[in-house]
């Protein structure tokens, strides 16, 4: 009689655990399931992805808009500007003091350009792209002195190729090189008052030109 109560009690026991168990499990895979479909996938990159991108370097900055029309297709338009200014002063002595000389020398320069850019993006990871395509850009850049002006007019046909890591939905970090196809038309001028001398040199150049990698922040506007 003892015997049967135990075995009874042993297969009730089992029972019942192996039904909570069951119920237990079945509830918590629904949970973690409908968990998992109330999140949504982020997404980078879209056709609503509008960006503002800067790339600062030594002598000025790059700015450009870039507008997705896809995850994988984007086109982008950018301004540049960069230029220096330097003044130099020699002092010339000699032991006829009356042959002693000081000339003050300035120059500098600043370059203006604008570029149009085709893009295509593959992703890496989901916050992690590489990107390339080819652009257009125009470009004017005036140089001057005390005794001279000199300005080039180009035109060059680019190829890009960079990269486009994302810190946050709205930041990112950008890394990208350039080799591109230029030409060139360089107006040189020289006049020298004193000696009442004015020369004007014309040249025209093709070169095939490539940058080191530069570094930027992409700014999202969602």
């Amino acid at each position: 009689m003892l015997n049967n109560k135990i075995t009874n009690y042993i297969i009730f026991r089992t029972i019942f655990l192996s039904a909570m168990f069951f119920v237990l499990t079945t509830t918590s895979m629904y949970a973690h399931d409908l968990h998992l479909d109330s999140i949504p996938e982020v997404t980078y990159l879209d056709s609503t992805s509008r960006s503002i991108r800067l790339n600062p370097t030594t002598r000025g900055i790059d700015i450009a808009y870039k507008r997705q029309l896809s995850s994988a297709r984007a086109v982008q338009i950018g301004f540049g500007m960069h230029g220096y200014s330097q003044r130099f002063r020699q002092e010339d002595t000699y032991e006829d003091e009356s042959s002693n000389s000081v000339s003050d020398d300035h120059y500098g320069m600043i370059s203006f350009s604008l570029e149009g850019q085709y893009l295509l993006f593959k992703p890496v990871e989901p916050d992690f792209f590489i990107y390339w395509g080819p652009g257009l850009s125009l470009a004017y850049q005036p140089f001057f002195n005390e005794s001279r002006s000199r300005s080039n007019v180009g035109i060059q046909l680019n190829g890009t190729a960079g990269f486009e890591w994302f810190i946050s939905k709205k930041l990112s970090l950008i890394g990208e090189t350039q080799i591109y196809v230029s030409y060139q038309r360089t107006e040189d001028n020289t006049h020298r008052e004193s000696l009442q001398i004015r020369t004007k040199h014309i040249q025209e150049q093709i070169s095939l030109v490539t940058n080191s990698i530069q570094l930027g922040f992409a700014f999202y506007l969602r």
